[in-house]
Formats: structure tokens, sequence, C-alpha cells
């Protein structure tokens, strides 16, 4: 319930709102936060599992399901519309 509070917190700030959206996601993130921008909106499962390294850009509606450790690294652009999923569901239908 937490990233989702997160969640709405960040999709919900002002644009020039910089600062606020960077303490927001420091909270949210396992690591990282420093250095990464974030176009609304964003989501999570956790956000606790997600890894930044530095000078991580996230474009608009980017979904990561993090069950999950998703690791990301230093310089890294994530285009619009990118979906990570970090999660599973049974395979066996019996």
């Amino acid at each position: 319930m937490m990233a989702r509070q997160h969640c709405h917190m960040v999709n919900t700030t002002e644009p020039r709102a910089a600062k606020l959206r960077c303490s927001i996601l420091k909270e949210l993130f396992g690591s990282g936060g420093d250095s990464v921008w974030l176009e609304p909106p964003f989501r999570c499962d956790n956000g606790t599992n997600i890894y930044l390294g530095e000078k991580v850009y996230f474009n608009f509606d980017c979904v990561i399901l993090d069950v999950c450790e998703v690791r990301i690294g230093n310089k890294v652009f994530i285009a619009p519309g990118v979906h990570i999923y970090a999660a599973t569901h049974p395979l066996d239908a019996n």
C-alpha cells in the first residue's frame, strides 16, 4: 500500500516540483533516486525492490512489477510505455 501512495504522490506533483519528486522517489526505491528523472505516470508494486544507478530517466507511462529485485544501471534511458515484470504466475494449469 505504501508504494501506491508514493506513486500517487509522484504522479500528482507539479511539473516544476523536481526536488519534491526526487525526495518521494528516494523513499520509494530500494536505492538510488538521487539523479533519477521520471515523467508521470509511473506505477510499481513495492518500490523497495527497485535499485537504480546514477542518471536514470523514465519516460511516460512506465510500470515495474517488482515482486523480485529489479536493478537498473547507470545512465539508462527507459522509453515511454515500458513495462518490466519481475514476477511470475503458476505455469501448470493442473
